[in-house]
């Protein structure tokens, strides 16, 4: 995976970029997914033991090398399912 400044950087599979949601704990991660559409997606992350983690996918705080659980399953037609592991995005 490879950490872009922005959004609009995006432009592989693996790329992926932070937003923080202001006056929020809470910040998104956009990604590009392994699969064959190679759409950009959004997930709301926290880090573990912030308020409302539970209602997010919990990440490590290492923005170089991110760890996100649970697992990310994206609904069809994309239906990518897989892990992001200390930096790796690995398909279920």
């Amino acid at each position: 995976m490879k950490l872009k400044a922005c959004f609009s950087e995006l432009a592989e599979v693996g790329d992926y970029a932070f937003r923080d949601v202001e006056n929020e704990v809470e910040k998104q991660l956009y990604f590009i997914a392994l699969c064959p559409t190679g759409d950009h997606f959004c997930i709301p992350i926290r880090k573990e033991g912030e308020p409302g983690a539970a209602k997010c996918w919990v990440w490590n705080g290492n923005r170089e090398r991110p760890t996100i659980t649970p697992s990310i399953f994206l609904n069809p037609p994309t239906g990518w399912h897989g892990w992001v592991t200390d930096g790796v995005m690995k398909t279920c």
